[in-house]
């Protein structure tokens, strides 16, 4: 897997870095929140409430060409909230819609748009992440002044609440 990873600064001011273990260094790989990786080499980064994915060369710890804008509309979150976007192993994007109705959007690597089914509640989400098998999607929300821990099966709809607290993260 590769080390990538968001380097926050005291302004609030975010920037991607990637590590290599041998020298023990950090490169600074360019703005954003977050960054995942596929399987495929691609690397995903949220910025400004858009995507961009570009070749991500593991070894000069660069992008080979400059990344290319595949999504606006991300659900940037709050605070050192880092958007609501996860990816398959298979390279499968999944991103949380900022405009309301707020719903889920599924983009496979053949570029196709999937809404998901519709019934997602308002509220600030975080820390969304597919399961292994690309069925389901586990998800946290903030809203009504409570942090929920939910799980969604992709293919009904259906959601089931792990988890609830007031103002405290889980």
């Amino acid at each position: 897997a590769l080390p990538i990873f968001t380097m926050w600064h005291r302004q609030g001011v975010a920037e991607i870095g990637a590590l290599d273990l041998r020298p023990r260094r950090v490169t600074v790989v360019g703005p954003g929140t977050r960054a995942l990786a596929a399987a495929n080499g691609i690397v995903v980064v949220a910025r400004e409430g858009a995507l961009s994915a570009g070749p991500f060369d593991p070894r000069e710890l660069s992008f080979t060409s400059p990344p290319v804008v595949v999504e606006t509309g991300l659900n940037p979150g709050t605070g050192f909230s880092v958007g609501a976007f996860t990816l398959s192993r298979g390279g499968t994007l999944l991103f949380m819609a900022a405009s309301p109705p707020q719903e889920g959007v599924r983009v496979g690597r053949d570029g196709q748009t999937t809404t998901l089914s519709a019934g997602w509640p308002a509220g600030d989400y975080r820390s969304v992440r597919l399961s292994p098998d690309g069925r389901r999607l586990a998800y946290s929300v903030f809203g009504n002044e409570r942090r929920e821990l939910w799980v969604r099966d992709l293919e009904t709809g259906a959601a089931t609440r792990l988890a609830a607290l007031g103002r405290f993260a889980y």
